[in-house]
């Protein structure tokens, strides 16, 4: 975590650096300094990054970071949020099929119930 912090220290807009450090959060266990909230953030701000580039038209990293934001938000009990990030990857790509086939309608049955 140490190196994470460093890196985004040194270039607080390098998105890969957000990207893992965000990783890092949202996986390591609450006990070990493990936050989905601030994990969602480094998302938010990559995804804010990448759209501010431009470079976010046919990108798979950008989708990737997109599936985490939407993961991220229904961790946090936020499926409203979570339904709209699902909604936006596949007006980007309506094939991607782990978005179109699991995640998407995992989520509208949720909203349901």
């Amino acid at each position: 975590m140490a190196n994470l912090n460093k890196s985004v220290g040194i270039d607080a807009q390098n998105i890969q650096g957000l990207v893992d450090k965000g990783n890092a959060l949202y996986h390591t266990p609450t006990v070990f300094w493990g936050n989905k909230t601030e994990a969602l953030k480094m998302f938010l701000k990559s995804m804010k990054l990448i759209e501010h580039t431009g470079i976010s038209d046919q990108n798979c990293f950008y989708l990737n970071v997109l599936t985490l934001i939407g993961k991220a938000y229904e961790k946090l009990e936020k499926p409203i949020e979570a339904r709209l990030t699902y909604e936006k990857i596949l007006r980007l790509e309506p094939n991607y099929k782990l978005v179109k086939n699991k995640l998407y309608p995992n989520i509208i049955l949720k909203i349901k119930n």
